[in-house]
C-alpha cells in the first residue's frame, strides 16, 4: 500500500480571480499572471508580453532585439473598466517610449493586440476550451487568412500561436508565469531567450551512473539528472464543483508556469492532456546562469486500491518529474522516458 499522500483540496475564493473584460475563461486569471510571445512578423527579434496586475490594471510590453542587444523596450500600463463586457480603457502610463517618434507606432501595436485578442476571444465564449481549439480567421495584421490556436492553460487571452494558411508560424507562445508581491522581475526583466546550440547526439547506451536515493521520493543520477515523485489525494467532484474546472486542468496551468528563477519554454514543448493524465516535456531556461535543462513531468490518475483509504470520495494521483542536463537528455531520452514510466509502479 502507498503510505505517503498529500491531501489536495483547493477551493479558490472568487475575490482576486479575474478574466479579461468580456471573456469567459475556463480557468480565471490570478493577479500577477503574465504571458510572452514571439512575433515573427518583425524584421528583428521581437517579443510581446501581457501582464495582469489586478482586476483593472494590465501591462502590455514590446521588446525588440538584435545580436543580443535590446533595441526597443516599451511598456504600456493600462487601466480598464472591469464592469464592462468589452475592453474600455480608463487610463494609461507609458514607460520606455519617446513620444513623437516611431514609438507611437509601437503604442498603436500594443493597443491593437489588446483589442484584437480580447474581441476574438470573446466571440469564442461558448466554445469548449477543455482541449486545444483551432480557429480559422481573417487577421489583416498577419496578412489575412490564419489559424489561431487556443489552449486553456495559457492565461489572459488563451492564444497559443498564429499560423498562416500555408502553416508558417507568425506568432508563438514563449512562456507564461506569475509575478509575486516580492518581485516582478520575471516580467519586467524579461529580455528574450538567448539562442543556445543544443546537442543532437543520441545513443541507445545506458548511462554509467546508477540512480541513488537521496531521500524518500528523491533520486539523483550523478550530476546529470534528478527524479522526484509525489502522491496526491483529492475530492475531484467537490474540487470541480467549487472551482468550475478539474484538478488536472488546474495543474496543467501550474506546471507550465515559469517562476522568478526560470522560464518554462513552451514554444517547442510536447504537451499531452486528457481526462486522466498530463504529460509535459519542455526546456527550462535558468535566469541566473543562462543555461537550459530538459524537464519531463507526468501526473496521472491511479487505481485507488493502491492506497489506504482516507476518505471514500478521494481520487488518487501520482506525480513524477525528471530534470536533466539538455545534452544528457538528448543522449539518453528513451532511457529517461522509461524511468519516469517505470519507477512509480
Amino acid at each position: 500500500m502507498r503510505k505517503r499522500i498529500s491531501v489536495f483540496i483547493l477551493v479558490f475564493i472568487c475575490a482576486g480571480l479575474f478574466a479579461v473584460p468580456g471573456v469567459k475563461a475556463l480557468i480565471p486569471d490570478l493577479p500577477g499572471q503574465y504571458v510572452y510571445y514571439r512575433d515573427y512578423t518583425f524584421p528583428e527579434e521581437a517579443y510581446l508580453g501581457f501582464l495582469r496586475y489586478d482586476e483593472e490594471t494590465y501591462a502590455a510590453r514590446l521588446i525588440t532585439c538584435k545580436d543580443g542587444n535590446i533595441l526597443k523596450d516599451v511598456t504600456s500600463y493600462i487601466s480598464m473598466d472591469s464592469s464592462a463586457d468589452h475592453i474600455e480603457l480608463t487610463g494609461e502610463k507609458i514607460v520606455g517610449a519617446a513620444l513623437g517618434t516611431g514609438d507611437v507606432d509601437i503604442l498603436n501595436y500594443l493597443h491593437d493586440f489588446i483589442y484584437e485578442f480580447a474581441g476574438r476571444r470573446k466571440k469564442l465564449n461558448d466554445r469548449d476550451f477543455s482541449t486545444t481549439l483551432v480557429i480559422s480567421d481573417d487577421y489583416p495584421q498577419f496578412g489575412g487568412s490564419v489559424k489561431i490556436e487556443y489552449d486553456f492553460y495559457i492565461p489572459l487571452f488563451n492564444v497559443s500561436n498564429i499560423r498562416s494558411s500555408n502553416g508558417k508560424t507568425l506568432f508563438e507562445i514563449v512562456c507564461t508565469g506569475s509575478i509575486t508581491a516580492d518581485s516582478d522581475a520575471a516580467f519586467s526583466s524579461f529580455k528574450g531567450i538567448p539562442k543556445i546550440e543544443s546537442s543532437s547526439v543520441y545513443s541507445d547506451e545506458l548511462p554509467e551512473e546508477e540512480w541513488v536515493e537521496q531521500s524518500d521520493y528523491l533520486w539523483t543520477l550523478g550530476e546529470k539528472a534528478i527524479y522526484t515523485t509525489d502522491y496526491i489525494a483529492c475530492d475531484d467532484e467537490t474540487f470541480s464543483a467549487e472551482n468550475g474546472y478539474t484538478l488536472l486542468q488546474y495543474y496543467a496551468r501550474m506546471l507550465t508556469s515559469s517562476t522568478n528563477y526560470y522560464y518554462v519554454l513552451l514554444d517547442d514543448a510536447d504537451i499531452l492532456i486528457d481526462d486522466d493524465s498530463l504529460f509535459f516535456v519542455y526546456e527550462i531556461y535558468d535566469i541566473e546562469t543562462g543555461t537550459r535543462q530538459k524537464t519531463i513531468k507526468r501526473l496521472y490518475r491511479m487505481d485507488s486500491s493502491l492506497f489506504e483509504a482516507t476518505e471514500e470520495n478521494y481520487n488518487y494521483y501520482a506525480f513524477s518529474e525528471i530534470i536533466a542536463d539538455s545534452e544528457f537528455y538528448n543522449k539518453y531520452e528513451d532511457y529517461l522516458f522509461s524511468v519516469i514510466n517505470g519507477m512509480m509502479q
